[in-house]
């Protein structure tokens, strides 16, 4: 990165994601988890901190930590620990976190982000296991603050990279990359909007070439791709300002301002003594046994790498293709589905209508592949009354707009209902191709002269003549022999 001054800076990134563990209860207590539900509706004694209470760990939130450590390549600890952080917020009513600081659950681990030549490894140092707070509602009234205590206890998976990540392009695609593991295990939603998935960014800079890291600030609580990338440059900016003017950069909390596009400081950053960790006494450690490993794993989903290389190989996609279709895992099963059901379907020409015709039509409606109208089966029947020839493509089209409207009629309902079946003899085609081409010899004149974009003319004529009826590629055909021979 370039300073006001031509000198060129290094930019040294790491990032802290937090990520809320997909269950139906609470890391600590019994207490449901619903985005929907009323303020403080889902707030048992422990979550209000009533005293006497105790807590109690939800082992689906820790499989749910081994899966995602699984897919991050990251080694399960046999043993882990919950440690108490203080810090006193309205929002906290016990007076502190629980969290994993000395003993987290796993640790190591790495993501690749880019592709070919330019991919790079993005390690992971730990994740660790912890509860969220509730929420300080602050724009209720004029003159008071209100707390709602609903996402108090939820399970959290803060995920924390090495510093490994040079500039905020960077930094956005390990995000990216990284809530789409979390969705393909099913450890985490990753709704950005709904809170599911926020970041912290540690950003230093340094003298390009150096190895020494320079004092790092960390911006807290990013909700947003383009907010994190926004926010590092603003923070490297300022930092290097501040370094060329001889000053020096010191280490803080930062906030995001979205609208001015810069970063302010919250308060100077605390140290590890100023939070007094100590080992959490109600909370045994966890030991995390070959057994309960494997019982973590059992159902856990395909590893992105291994299904990859599966979907290549048996149905002979490009690399394009199946990282298409691993936007969204519901998107595979999916497509697998319509393959299972017709073997003999070209799998190429399946995931065309898939990725294509289908999500581009569900995007319109606002809904994605998992709240699809459109079954697999559906789907492929149409495909197969397409390639079969018993409709035309512009028909097939047709039917699956209908589809995703709501209409739940069979596809073979559709076609009989509808008089949609192509009829029309070749001989039929060819007596109207040789009557058109007569009656237009200039357009006939053009296409023998090179000028073959008048093609398309004769052969637009003839569907609409027989109002789609027609296989096109016959038309295409007859059409070029006719033309030929004129």
């Amino acid at each position: 990165m370039l300073g006001k001054r031509g000198v060129k800076w290094d930019v040294v990134i790491g990032i802290e994601v937090h990520a809320q563990i997909l269950s139906r209860t609470k890391l600590f207590s019994r207490s449901p988890l619903s985005v929907t539900s009323a303020a403080n509706e889902n707030v048992s004694l422990f979550d209000a901190a009533i005293p006497g209470t105790l807590p109690r760990t939800n082992m689906h939130c820790v499989f749910q930590g081994i899966r995602t450590a699984n897919v991050l390549m990251s080694n399960v600890q046999p043993i882990s620990k919950f440690d108490r952080k203080h810090y006193f917020y309205a929002d906290l009513p016990i007076g502190y976190q629980i969290t994993q600081q000395f003993m987290p659950l796993s640790r190591g681990g790495a993501l690749m982000i880019g592709a070919g030549d330019s991919r790079k490894r993005i390690g992971i140092e730990r994740i660790q296991l912890e509860q969220d707070s509730g929420q300080s509602l602050h724009d209720e009234h004029p003159h008071f603050s209100f707390i709602n205590l609903n996402r108090a206890g939820c399970g959290l998976m803060e995920i924390i990279s090495e510093p490994g990540i040079a500039c905020a392009s960077e930094a956005v695609e390990y995000v990216k990359k990284l809530q789409y593991l979390l969705r393909h295990a099913g450890t985490c939603d990753g709704s950005m909007e709904n809170g599911s998935l926020r970041a912290d960014v540690n950003v230093s800079v340094r003298s390009a070439g150096s190895s020494a890291l320079g004092t790092r600030c960390e911006i807290k609580n990013l909700n947003s791709f383009r907010s994190i990338g926004r926010a590092i440059e603003a923070e490297a900016a300022r930092q290097i300002e501040l370094l060329e003017s001889g000053k020096t950069v010191d280490q803080a909390t930062m906030a995001f301002d979205v609208a001015s596009g810069q970063t302010r400081v919250l308060r100077s950053k605390e140290n590890a003594p100023d939070y007094r960790y100590m080992p959490d006494p109600d909370l045994p450690p966890l030991r995390i046994t070959e057994g309960v490993l494997e019982a973590a794993l059992r159902d856990a989903a395909e590893h992105p790498e291994t299904q990859i290389s599966r979907l290549r190989s048996t149905f002979g996609l490009s690399t394009y293709d199946v990282e298409v279709l691993m936007t969204d895992p519901a998107t595979v099963h999916f497509f697998e589905t319509c393959m299972q059901l017709g073997p003999k379907r070209d799998p190429k020409k399946v995931c065309n209508w898939v990725t294509s015709e289908l999500f581009g039509r569900l995007h319109k409606c606002g809904k994605d592949i998992s709240g699809s109208p459109v079954s697999p089966e559906n789907l492929g029947n149409l495909i197969d009354a397409v390639e079969d020839r018993v409709v035309s493509g512009k028909t097939g089209k047709g039917m699956l707009d209908l589809m995703v409207s709501g209409d739940t009629r069979s596809v073979k309902e559709m076609i009989s209902s509808g008089n949609l079946r192509i009829s029309f003899e070749p001989e039929r085609v060819a007596e109207y191709l040789r009557s058109l081409i007569k009656d237009h010899p200039a357009e006939v004149s053009e296409y023998k002269a090179g000028r073959t974009r008048v093609f398309g003319f004769f052969v637009g004529s003839a569907m609409r003549q027989f109002k789609g009826k027609v296989d096109p590629h016959l038309v295409n055909s007859l059409a070029r022999e006719l033309l030929e021979e004129s």
